[in-house]
């Protein structure tokens, strides 16, 4: 059955200038410091959460042979997984792992040790928990690391170790490997080494083929004709991503792609996820071009709620024909 309630809770750090939200469905430290000698140019981060795995991500300065050494929290034994090949990129899945299972895991780079993260497998069943949102983390890293320090702080006093949604707009459009490190990756560390990240393809990541780097998706056609598009269950709720920017020769066959997710949902809360709000008050306004293509595909699949960032403000709209429209985009990017 439907959990009987949806609470949406909009947390905000006390100067008032950064935005982000806690979603609750109802029904923990920072990085270690990495040498210089390791090399480390993003730090270890987790993406595609399941319950049985997830993907383990970081960037080495230079090419090198990766492995993530992993164990159930609190364990003895490690096991150990080793990255493709060698290169500065490193992707590794931790596979037949236990759902709903804190897990300890360190990152590898020629042997030694470059970076540590924890996380929790999603849940079988949970009617309720909470996860985080927020978006537009570009342009000031030091605003970005204080809605980091807030995110953080709830996380660990609430200790609801879930995912993290990002709804876009990871750095500065056209920035390289070293500026998306700096506006993104460097201060959301603390934060993704608690939380696995749901990512959201924003219009500042087409530019650059980084985003697909940074946030591989198993299957996907090197030239993105597919979209990044992602649907992910946890608990009680399905979440489905839409890339928002795919070819418009693929836009027919993602229209049936998120009507058939949605109808597989059965009675899990629907949430849909894209950078470009369908409804906002905000400076760039609405998609509406989008709105017109999606829209009646959300309202018959009963989409309970959308979240997006674009506009760099907080934004909750009154349920318009049932949805509760979002956009969180007060992630570090001036805001309006």
């Amino acid at each position: 059955m439907i959990p009987r309630s949806f609470v949406w809770k909009v947390l905000a750090l006390a100067s008032g200038l950064c935005l982000f939200v806690a979603f609750v469905v109802a029904g923990a430290g920072f990085l270690p410091p990495v040498g210089a000698e390791a090399k480390v140019l993003v730090p270890p981060y987790a993406i595609d959460l399941a319950t049985d795995g997830v993907t383990v991500l970081w960037q080495t300065e230079s090419p090198s042979a990766g492995a993530v050494r992993y164990r159930a929290a609190g364990g003895v034994a490690w096991a150990e997984a080793p990255s493709a090949g060698a290169g500065a990129f490193h992707s590794v899945r931790l596979a037949k792992l236990q759902a709903g299972t804190e897990y300890e895991a360190e990152a590898l780079a020629g042997g030694k040790k470059v970076g540590a993260l924890a996380f929790r497998t999603a849940p079988t069943k949970a009617d309720e928990f909470t996860f985080y949102a927020y978006g537009d983390t570009r342009s000031h890293p030091r605003d970005h690391k204080r809605v980091v320090a807030g995110l953080l702080a709830e996380v660990n006093r609430s200790g609801q170790h879930t995912f993290l949604l990002h709804t876009g707009d990871f750095a500065e459009e056209g920035s390289d490997e070293q500026s998306t490190a700096e506006q993104f990756f460097r201060p959301a560390a603390p934060l993704q080494a608690r939380l696995p990240v749901v990512p959201v393809r924003g219009n500042h990541e087409n530019k650059t083929d980084l985003f697909s780097r940074y946030f591989p998706s198993p299957g996907r056609a090197q030239d993105r004709a597919e979209g990044d598009n992602l649907c992910i269950d946890y608990g009680s709720v399905r979440l489905i991503v839409l890339d928002k920017y795919v070819p418009v020769s693929e836009i027919e066959a993602q229209k049936k792609w998120l009507a058939d997710k949605l109808a597989e949902a059965n009675d899990l809360w629907r949430l849909v996820s894209l950078h470009e709000p369908l409804y906002t008050s905000g400076k760039h306004g609405p998609a509406t071009t989008t709105r017109g293509r999606m829209e009646p595909i959300l309202v018959a699949g009963k989409v309970h709620a959308v979240l997006a960032g674009h506009d760099h403000d907080y934004e909750r709209t009154k349920p318009i024909q049932g949805i509760t429209h979002f956009v969180t985009g007060g992630g570090g990017a001036p805001l309006r």
